[in-house]
């Protein structure tokens, strides 16, 4: 019953909401933001998959919504008005299917919008909206469901919080709260502290200009922190909690300094959001930020933002920074000093080289980088890495400018570790990601590694060639075109042949036969 009135049950499966709760611990959160929802649909080997409101993420930052779809907002709307009116089986069954196949982000503004011209009864659509939420079990009625309580008021925040507490309702959660309280930023920054990928970057992101000075502390000392890219809230931190006032502390405590770091490193970085350019006081934080790691700084960590300094201050584009300022030429040249001067103790070669043989994942990339920064050679704990797990082992930093005599080595690791017969096992239509394509992911790094040694790894390339993985064969391709046809072994010619004249995939299909066309072949 919703609001007094019965609502008829028209599916067997499970609610989403039901799900969700059931898997909430004492604090309100999932273990996982983004686990596995039940309606997910099975990806097909090799199809690329979204994290959990990821989609919703990336279009509403990097492509300005899914589209114009005013006739079906129009008639959604329609739908949504006589089913709040009649909750009958008919009417919810129509509305219901009809949601479940569309692609909310395309038309949940216009429906609203449309909603408001015709102005139904708020009440009535309110338990419309809580009916759709917390009964439905596919995603996009409970989506639907959040922004209809959002419009009428949402007075009963717990069915909202408990789904935004999975990333993929968290975006819709925050609008809905948005929309419907006059101050909503307690229920932001509780929303913000469940979750920790896209959803925490749409609850910050609201909570910008906030004025409380608890939130902005959290901002900067926790809440820019996410598992999408800091760099999407580290202006926002470096705004909300006044980064250059509170580096001019003497003593900032620790969890203020690491943050600042933090979030330094991820301004200078810059990329999908405002960055170290946009930050007005960037040269007075910059500076007094390294003179708080004239003393301090102890981790790989604050190495490599350091480094990162530096970095910012040789680039190329100095003429235009200045011109727009803040920037000075006497700001740059005395952060590049004092950056310089701390990155040449000669302790971080050995904080390098004990960080190397740590097991910590992320200690041990961080050593690697500063190696190389430093010019410590990581070769042989690469390799030995590799040697450990060659599946998820680190390819990639290992074919880091190695010579020919290094590339050999690691051609000979690839071709004894990774099982190159049950990588052969005929071409199909998958890309080569997830799970099940590790091997596969493991050899597209020696795949590209090759560019740079032709003649090596013929047993490589020819595993790739017959590959699943489309990844794979199009690495192979990209070996064979840069090598003269003449040094092409015989089975390569063969195996190119028969992909020209049977790959799954059009555009592999196509390669292989313009390749073999520029070579004076033929299929």
């Amino acid at each position: 019953m919703f609001g007094g009135r019965d609502f008829p049950r028209i599916h067997d499966r499970a609610s989403l909401l039901s799900f969700i709760r059931g898997e909430l611990n004492g604090d309100g959160c999932l273990p996982d933001p983004a686990c596995a929802l039940p309606d997910e649909k099975p990806l097909a080997p090799g199809e690329f998959g979204w994290m959990a409101g990821a989609f919703d993420g990336v279009i509403s930052h990097h492509m300005g919504g899914a589209g114009d779809e005013r006739d079906t907002a129009r008639r959604l709307a329609r739908m949504i008005v006589d089913a709040s009116a009649r909750p009958r089986r008919r009417q919810l069954t129509a509305l219901y299917n009809e949601l479940a196949t569309e692609d909310v982000l395309s038309f949940i503004d216009p429906a609203i919008e449309a909603l408001a011209e015709v102005r139904p009864p708020a009440d009535a659509v309110a338990e419309l909206g809580m009916w759709l939420a917390s009964e439905s079990p596919d995603r996009s009625p409970v989506k639907v469901g959040i922004a209809l309580l959002g419009i009428t008021g949402a007075p009963d925040g717990t069915v909202l919080h408990q789904l935004g507490a999975h990333e993929e309702f968290t975006l819709y959660a925050v609008v809905a709260f948005t929309n419907s309280r006059e101050n909503p930023e307690p229920d932001l920054v509780e929303l913000a502290r469940r979750v920790r990928g896209w959803g925490r970057i749409h609850c910050v992101e609201r909570l910008r200009d906030t004025a409380d000075p608890e939130i902005a502390r959290w901002i900067f000392t926790e809440g820019f922190r996410n598992s999408v890219m800091n760099e999407y809230l580290a202006f926002i931190a470096a705004e909300a909690g006044d980064l250059a006032s509170v580096l001019a502390d003497e003593s900032p405590n620790p969890e203020v300094l690491t943050a600042a770091t933090e979030i330094i490193d991820a301004l200078i970085m810059g990329g999908p959001a405002e960055d170290i350019d946009d930050y007005a006081e960037a040269p007075i934080a910059l500076s007094r930020w390294l003179r708080h790691m004239d003393d301090r700084a102890e981790t790989l960590g604050e190495f490599l933002t350091i480094h990162a300094t530096v970095e910012l201050c040789e680039r190329d584009d100095w003429e235009d920074r200045i011109q727009r300022g803040p920037w000075t030429e006497a700001d740059r040249d005395e952060i590049k000093a004092i950056a310089a001067r701390l990155l040449d103790q000669p302790r971080w070669a050995e904080l390098a080289r004990v960080g190397l043989e740590s097991d910590d994942p992320q200690t041990f990339w961080q050593a690697e980088r500063t190696a190389r920064v430093l010019g410590v050679d990581p070769f042989d704990q690469l390799l030995a890495r590799i040697d450990a797990d060659p599946l998820d082992g680190p390819w990639f930093q290992a074919w880091q400018g190695v010579d020919r005599t290094r590339a050999e080595v690691l051609v000979d690791r690839a071709t004894s570790l990774l099982d190159l017969t049950a990588i052969a096992s005929g071409p199909s239509t998958a890309i080569g990601m997830g799970p099940e394509f590790k091997p596969h992911t493991a050899l597209n790094w020696t795949l590209q590694g090759l560019r740079e040694h032709p003649g090596l790894g013929a047993d490589i390339i020819s595993a790739a060639l017959r590959s699943p993985s489309i990844q794979n064969r199009n690495g192979a391709l990209n070996l064979l075109e840069a090598t003269p046809s003449e040094a092409w072994p015989r089975e390569h010619q063969q195996q190119l042949a028969v992909l020209a004249a049977s790959d799954p995939d059009d555009k592999v299909r196509q390669r292989a036969v313009d390749l073999l066309a520029s070579r004076g072949g033929s299929t």
